[in-house]
């Protein structure tokens, strides 16, 4: 059984146009290059299988995909050239796995035993037979690209087909998913704030009608502070706190009074606040 390789690429989310490696001459059916927008793509949850075919030597087709961190990815590639090949060798196919900008992350063998890198039709006579695969664990949520080339044999020298297999856990698309959207502002706004030695301070204000959660409001003087947290918020908000001891002992004439969001998925973290006069 193949072992499981654990791989930590640096991946891009979006690929548009990216340095290449030195690349074949002959291009594949499916993209020329590492580029997303002419890249075969892989979608294993609608289908884990994808023929194709080497029309020339040292052809590359190119598959992409993008995946989720943790996913665990296996793909072989099957030669379905013409077993009775002859001149000493058979077509072959290889697999290569690699990140966005097409470092290679890892290639095809048979098993831990067999570091063989290409793949002979079955029944060619050839040993070993039968596809190529690759095992690993994709740590790194981003773009990858399966390579599959190959060498054409005297026999059938217009083409060799091949069959590309790849199943993932969890599952692999292309296109990417969308980003996930930026959280909305969460409108904080300070509408009403009374401060008294005698009463202290109330704090009153708005902020995003379908912000959930909880604030906290405060009064402050120099390193002293007094605060509430306010749980019951429905695009408005109301707490009471008692006037910091130090301003009332230094006597002074303001007091600085704000609420703070602490943030979430929707809404942004967020404060605002202000000096208020402090009457009797």
């Amino acid at each position: 059984m193949l072992k499981l390789i654990k791989i930590g690429a640096t991946a891009a989310i979006a690929i548009f146009a990216l340095a290449a490696p030195s690349l074949a001459a002959a291009d594949g059916y499916c993209s020329k290059d590492f580029s997303t927008a002419s890249a075969c793509a892989i979608n294993t949850e609608s289908t884990t299988s994808y023929p194709g075919s080497s029309f020339a030597n040292n052809e590359t087709d190119y598959y992409v995909f993008y995946a989720q961190p943790g996913t665990e990815l296996t793909a072989s590639v099957l030669d379905e050239g013409n077993p009775n090949c002859g001149g000493g060798y058979c077509s072959g196919n290889q697999i290569e796995l690699t990140d966005a900008y097409g470092h290679i992350l890892t290639g095809g063998i048979y098993s831990e035993n067999d570091n063989t890198d290409y793949s002979e039709p079955i029944g060619s006579g050839y040993s070993p037979q039968g596809p190529l695969t690759i095992k690993a664990i994709l740590q790194n949520a981003g773009t990858y690209y399966l390579k599959v080339w190959g060498g054409l044999d005297g026999s059938d020298p217009s083409s060799v087909p091949y069959s590309l297999t790849v199943t993932a856990s969890p599952n692999v698309q292309w296109p990417a998913p969308p980003p996930p959207p930026k959280p909305a502002s969460a409108q904080l706004r300070l509408t009403h704030v009374t401060a008294s030695r005698k009463h202290g301070v109330t704090i009153a204000g708005t902020m995003a009608s379908n912000l959930v959660g909880r604030v906290y409001v405060y009064a402050s003087c120099w390193n002293a502070k007094n605060h509430v947290i306010v749980s019951d918020i429905s695009g408005r908000f109301s707490g009471h706190v008692s006037l910091p001891r130090l301003c009332i002992r230094r006597r002074a004439k303001s007091v600085f009074a704000g609420v703070v969001w602490g943030g979430s998925t929707n809404f942004t973290a967020a404060q605002t606040g202000r000096l208020f006069r402090i009457t009797r």
